[in-house]
């Protein structure tokens, strides 16, 4: 019997996890499709404003003040190193320490029950199983500290040699202490990575399916429905056995079964059965919603969580299944909630550090809309990092659909109230933005405030996000005089946000002369009464190609670091 409960509860398992995958596929894909029918417009937006040329006051005013000059720099040559400054080493700290700590008391609890079943080891080896078990901090960090692949590999490398070094150095301690002849080190370092690599290579395989970044976003919410509807059809097998071992049962079933057919008696029972199992993945799925609007936990975090969840169900299924049958599952929760209460405990006893500037830190992020793959890519090097900084801020659209979306999102949109989340008419864009969250998540992120808008609201909400931005990046690859709604952007932000803390993107298919044409008419139109004081100078990034080296070069921009090789006054260029 022990055999065969552990074949069925892997299975599970493993469905499970893989349904999640595919349902979360299938929801985004749905859930894109309905957003973009909702926004769905007719052809053509109204004209920008025609600015014009400066004339009278306005023109006074605009030679009073600096000119307009745009500070060009390619992307490459902005140096990397600053962005290490994107993550203050307050939060990171915190965070390392909060999930080091939550990994610890997970591999305390599932260290005990491997060591159990194969019990007695030495303490060398039980030293080993209490390292290889923390492994989980490893994508938990990586994802949480938006680490890029060098430093996901540094880190992976310190972990894997600190650990190595720390099993030889309790195998030396215990043979001096028993007086035993002290033999290779090596030996007992080698033997604990190949346990490492034997214990992590199929849970990261399923962590790799259910953390691809087009579906990872709601892979938490998916994968609790699934474990609920797997454990249902997993306790309706056994159930449906045990109930031919009970005479009244079993006769009732076969008449019902001479009636109508095996199978209406069999898939009627496995339904009426799996009503109680659906109403807890629907509780569970509201649950989760709920605890995320109240800053429970940032979106970031329930990906970890549900990584987590999958480790601790692959240990369960195939280590302690055998040994303990359905206390194994007992065991297994019991180890998520440990790492889950130290996570908890250890972030609230170090409570949030005050980011000085965060009121001001409130980036906007625009873009020529269209380019799913590359603003994706954006988003991910950008705003992600950003988020530790202060709120980004966007009009959601289909390119970003499949990030954006969080559990309110996706509970609104099965519950057919998906509509209600957009602007859908003028008179409520104060209020929507009025109601932007500013507040932090546990992990010190800050939440992506996006507002759907429908054609004749996203104007009004472009300028009322105005007044609650401090920083700007606007992506105008592929911008053309087509490109309306940019072009009511860009004639926009130059007048209500300081050019210093304003950087446009750029690239072969630009229409740069456009470009500047836009913002030199808008910053003499709009005089001495602009916002955008400061020095009247703005920079445009050049990226080509799109490359990570690009991306995280816009990111130091962002912060300040890399000089300008261009300056040029839009002043002199032809309107």
């Amino acid at each position: 019997m022990g055999d065969t409960f552990n074949g069925e509860l892997a299975y599970v398992f493993l469905v499970s996890i893989v349904d999640a995958a595919v349902l979360s596929w299938i929801a985004l894909r749905w859930y894109r499709r309905s957003v973009s029918r909702i926004m769905r417009r007719p052809p053509g937006l109204p004209e920008p404003p025609d600015h014009g040329e400066p004339e009278g006051a306005a023109a006074a005013a605009a030679a009073a003040r600096d000119p307009l000059r745009m500070g060009v720099v390619e992307a490459s040559r902005v140096p990397t190193t600053a962005l290490a400054q994107s993550l203050p080493a307050s939060v990171w700290q915190r965070v390392a320490i909060a999930y080091g700590t939550g990994a610890l008391l997970y591999s305390a609890v599932m260290s005990a029950a491997v060591v159990a079943t194969i019990w007695p080891l030495n303490i060398t080896a039980i030293a080993s199983q209490v390292w290889v078990h923390t492994w989980p901090m490893l994508p938990a960090l990586i994802a949480l500290l938006v680490l890029d692949r060098k430093r996901a590999f540094a880190l992976i490398g310190l972990f894997v040699g600190l650990g190595a070094v720390s099993v030889a150095i309790v195998g030396m301690a215990s043979q001096t202490l028993r007086g035993a002849e002290i033999t290779s080190p090596f030996a007992n370092a080698f033997s604990a990575i190949a346990s490492l690599v034997q214990l992590t290579y199929v849970p990261l395989f399923l962590i790799a399916i259910t953390g691809w970044r087009r579906i990872r976003a709601v892979t938490g919410l998916a994968l609790a429905a699934t474990l609920f509807f797997g454990f249902g059809l997993f306790s309706f097998h056994r159930l449906f056995a045990y109930s031919f071992n009970v005479n009244a049962l079993k006769s009732v079933m076969l008449d019902a079964a001479v009636i109508t057919s095996h199978q209406t008696v069999y898939y009627g029972t496995f339904m009426l059965l799996s009503l109680p199992f659906g109403w807890l993945a629907w509780r569970a799925f509201n649950g989760l919603a709920s605890a995320y609007e109240r800053h429970a936990f940032s979106d970031v975090q329930l990906i970890v969580d549900c990584w987590v969840v999958v480790v601790a169900a692959e240990v369960t299924a195939t280590h302690l299944a055998a040994s303990f049958g359905l206390a194994a599952v007992a065991m297994g929760l019991a180890a998520f909630a440990a790492y889950r209460t130290g996570v908890a405990v250890m972030l609230g006893a170090r409570p949030l550090p005050s980011v000085p500037g965060v009121a001001r830190n409130r980036l906007l992020l625009l873009r020529v809309f269209g380019y799913q793959a590359r603003t994706e890519s954006l988003f991910d090097h950008i705003a992600q990092r950003w988020r530790f900084r202060g709120p980004v801020q966007l009009i959601a659209g289909t390119d970003l659909a499949m990030r954006t979306v969080d559990p309110g999102d996706m509970l609104a949109f099965i519950s057919g109230r998906l509509r209600d989340q957009y602007v859908s008419s003028v008179d409520e864009v104060p209020e929507r933005v009025a109601h932007l969250d500013m507040n932090c998540d546990p992990d010190g992120r800050f939440r992506i405030n996006e507002l759907y808008c429908l054609h004749d609201t996203w104007q009004p909400t472009i300028q009322a996000l105005l007044a609650m931005t401090d920083v700007i990046v606007m992506d105008l690859r592929g911008f053309t005089k087509d490109r309306k709604g940019a072009q009511f952007e860009l004639q926009h932000i130059v007048t209500r946000i300081p050019t210093d803390r304003i950087v446009l993107i750029s690239d072969k298919t630009t229409d740069e002369p456009l470009v500047e044409q836009l913002l030199q008419s808008a910053w003499a139109q709009a005089g001495a009464s602009t916002a955008a004081t400061q020095n009247g100078q703005l920079d445009l990034i050049r990226v080509e190609s799109n490359s990570r080296r690009e991306l995280d070069g816009v990111m130091g921009r962002l912060l300040g670091h890399g000089e300008l090789q261009q300056v040029q006054d839009l002043s002199a260029s032809p309107a």
